[in-house]
């Protein structure tokens, strides 16, 4: 090679083509045995590409598949007979550490390998040729994470024209599993290509490897299979499949129907007999040593100014270009009157969407800089592009918000926050901790509700980072509001529940909302790689399926809003937790499906599935939760309060007088916010229902006090979903018996009776006011007339012996 910098004196297409037509031979060359077409070649070169996949070049010099000189892993562009080159289209440049990926003209990338020296004969009259090279090359795949080689090279022809390429295959290979370990290689002999017809001159050959047609086996463990059907189909010769299979990169070596297929097939190589092409050997093309960066926030509001900067060292000139399209691959246009290391334009939307780089040029070549895609926009006033749906959720567990703001600025995922308000929307608060609890930007996040919150109104809250003009403060924008209902929590486990408007009627078409939270799956494990876990939910009739026990027949015909069956994966492990471990889903009934007379209601579980085998096993039971379906004509289900619930935390928000008389009716006083509401109060120690009475206007109920409850009292207030609303203390005291005046029935609006009606979640049997022990009202007038006779004392006595 020459160490003198030179030009080649043409394309090196054309040298090739000269190659092969001169006459006569070089000084590098012995003579002609006598009567023979034999020479002996002691300076021949051979020079190649590889592949389409070796010449993916990056203009910015960053990762790409490079050669190297050598069989070390540092990088080198000479080691011996070994020299890595860049055709820059005027002639060959010798490689660099600094343009091993961007080659000597920029974006048009030819990387070839280079031995030199090669030694043996080649016949022109019996057209045979047998030459080898002491030499090696690494090609480093995917930017030296793959690093495998190539050495003691040999090319054999025969009388035919048929022949081979020959080499010692080797280095290092890795996985995907990991990629930074690397695997030695033991090194192997292989065929490196065959090829048919060649025509051996007096000065070389060219030649084209096969590949095309070219059958390979690929083993079941080796990777993916050969593909024959698509256009070009093809192998490398089976050895170098063999190899490369234990290097990691089989599949890049015949076609698999992939994308890199075009890239696959064998490039031609280039054999000279008397030498080697000239080759410029100190050429210093320029180095982009700062990649492109737009110097603002994307993307920009029309009309602001916009600044990109990179940088390049050992340039003559630079130059921005654009790209024509929204493709970084695509044609670029050079722009006007910008020749520094800074883009400087104004937004608008020809700029959207578009790539800008820095060209970088000297005499010996060119450098690129990453291209980087410009984004504008007109600017747009926040707001939202849908509303949310009204929210259950459970007492203690979180409450999702879904609401897509848009706009240009757009929305800030932190400030994202729900509002409250107590009063029907007079007046509004942020609930604590919800500001920047989202997980996602269109989701609003109420971390844990409380009961006090059931029934109140809740919005979506959203604020941009900015307003049209620089630095004005951005907008914030208030969803539609929404009703909040928060449902009694069973205990602290996932919790389950189906929401009706009442008892389902089974002779029409019902749909029932499920809602769940606190709900999550077994995380993936590297144990078994193959199993992923799912959240299974459906309508069951209670004597298949009950939680831990029974099979998984659901009822069919139900139509559910979301995919929660065997092959769905709508609640597996990674929606669980972006939802907060909350779902909520429709199942429409139609009518007949159910029978009036069973026993139904939703059940969830965990499924695990072999994404292999595909089979699906329910051993871990541990979200299996039941919610009950109650029909029409089934009665509902008893509630007995817990006095364990009316601690000083809970009390409030309830008053009552603090003394009464014992069969006399009093007043409860409750917050605003429930007029209108049914209620539930009972007498404590023991829970005496008082009734189910409707609060007034005037924000009270009235209730009859037993003629039997002497004594310290509590007075509970629950609401329809059996939620405590508050309690407060009464002290009750024995009536005078000499009185023979009956109690008075108390109306509230319109006439209607709010005391002494009937309980509606106790059981048909019990009477008006009485406790859910069932004792009559007349009994119970009579064991106070007993208790007056026999002294208050006793009765306190009792009390007292049955608390301690």
């Amino acid at each position: 090679m020459r160490q003198q910098r030179t030009r080649a004196k043409g394309m090196l297409a054309a040298a090739l083509i000269a190659l092969l037509t001169a006459g006569g031979l070089t000084t590098t060359t012995a003579a002609s045995a006598e009567n023979s077409g034999a020479t002996t070649v002691t300076k021949a070169s051979f020079l190649w590409g590889v592949n389409g996949q070796y010449q993916g070049g990056n203009p910015a010099n960053s990762t790409c598949n490079y050669f190297s000189a050598g069989e070390q892993l540092s990088y080198a562009a000479e080691r011996g007979n070994a020299h890595v080159v860049h055709d820059s289209g005027s002639g060959l440049v010798l490689s660099s550490e600094a343009t091993k990926c961007s080659g000597a003209s920029g974006s048009s990338y030819t990387q070839l390998m280079l031995l030199t020296n090669g030694t043996g004969t080649a016949d022109t009259r019996t057209g045979e040729a047998t030459i080898a090279w002491d030499g090696a090359i690494v090609a480093n795949a995917y930017g030296g994470l793959v690093p495998w080689s190539m050495s003691q090279l040999s090319l054999n022809v025969d009388a035919s024209g048929t022949g081979t390429l020959a080499a010692t295959l080797g280095g290092f290979g890795s996985s995907m599993e990991n990629p930074d370990v690397l695997i030695p290689l033991e090194k192997e002999r292989v065929t490196l290509a065959t090829f048919p017809a060649v025509t051996v001159t007096e000065h070389g050959i060219v030649v084209q490897p096969d590949y095309a047609g070219v059958e390979v086996t690929v083993p079941v463990d080796g990777g993916v299979p050969q593909n024959r059907t698509v256009e070009g189909w093809g192998s490398w010769p089976q050895s170098v499949v063999d190899f490369h299979i234990r290097s990691g990169l089989s599949s890049y070596w015949y076609s698999s129907a992939g994308a890199a297929d075009a890239s696959k097939g064998a490039s031609a190589f280039t054999v000279q007999f008397d030498g080697a092409p000239e080759v410029i050997t100190k050429a210093t093309p320029p180095v982009i040593t700062a990649q492109t960066k737009v110097q603002v926030t994307q993307p920009v509001i029309n009309g602001r100014s916009v600044t990109v900067t990179a940088a390049a060292s050992n340039a003559d000139s630079l130059q921005w270009e654009r790209s024509l399209t929204s493709s970084s691959k695509g044609a670029y246009e050079a722009i006007q009157g910008q020749n520094s290391e800074t883009l400087s334009f104004t937004a608008s939307a020809a700029w959207n969407a578009k790539y800008v780089r820095l060209v970088a040029t000297n005499a010996d070549g060119t450098a690129i800089s990453l291209p980087v895609m410009t984004l504008t926009s007109d600017f747009k006033a926040l707001q939202f592009n849908s509303q949310p749906a009204s929210v259950i959720t459970f007492s203690g567990y979180p409450a999702r918000l879904v609401a897509i703001p848009a706009g240009f600025p757009s929305a800030i995922q932190a400030k994202n926050r729900v509002e409250i308000s107590y009063d029907d929307g007079a007046t509004w608060q942020v609930i604590p901790g919800t500001e920047g609890a989202s997980t996602a930007a269109s989701t609003f996040l109420i971390p844990q509700t409380t009961a006090n919150q059931d029934g109140a109104l809740i919005r979506a809250s959203a604020s941009s980072s900015e307003g049209r003009d620089l630095g004005s403060p951005g907008a914030t924008i208030a969803s539609d509001p929404v009703r909040l209902t928060v449902l009694p929590a069973n205990g602290s486990g996932p919790q389950l529940a189906a929401v009706t408007d009442g008892p389902v009627d089974a002779t029409t078409e019902t749909t029932v909302t499920i809602v769940g939270a606190g709900f999550s799956v077994p995380a993936w494990s590297e144990a078994a790689p193959n199993i992923q876990s799912f959240l299974d939910v459906a309508l069951f009739d209670a004597s298949d399926w009950q939680p831990g026990t029974g099979g998984l027949t659901r009822i069919d015909g139900i139509t559910y809003s979301l995919g929660t069956w065997v092959g769905d994966t709508n609640l597996g492990q990674g929606q669980l937790l972006r939802q907060n471990g909350t779902f909520s889903m429709t199942a429409t009934i139609p009518a007949g499906v159910l029978d009036p007379t069973g026993t139904y209601g939703v059940g969830s579980y965990n499924r695990s599935n072999d994404g292999v085998s595909g089979d699906n096993t329910w051993t871990d039971r541990s979200n299996d939760v039941w919610a009950a379906l109650q029909l029409i004509e089934q009665p509902s289900a008893e509630f007995v309060p817990d006095e364990a619930e009316l601690t000083e935390a809970t009390r409030g928000e309830v008053s009552v007088p603090k003394t009464a008389t014992a069969g006399s009716t009093i007043s409860v006083t409750l917050d605003d916010q429930h007029v209108g509401n049914e209620v539930k109060v009972f007498l404590f120690s023991e829970p005496l229902s008082l009734g189910t009475p409707t609060v007034s206007a005037t924000s009270t109920v009235q209730v009859r006090i037993p003629a039997s409850a002497i004594g310290g009292h509590k007075v509970a207030v629950y609401g329809a979903d059996n939620q405590l609303i508050g309690w407060d203390a009464v002290t009750i005291v024995a009536a005078n018996t000499g009185g023979t005046g009956t109690d008075p029935v108390v109306t509230g609006e319109n006439g209607a009776i709010v005391s002494g009606s009937a309980n509606r979640n106790a059981a048909p049997s019990q009477a008006d006011g009485l406790a859910v022990t069932g004792i009559a009202t007349q009994e119970a007038m009579g064991l106070a007339l007993l208790i007056v006779a026999l002294g208050g004392l006793m009765l306190t006595a009792a009390r007292m012996g049955r608390r301690a």
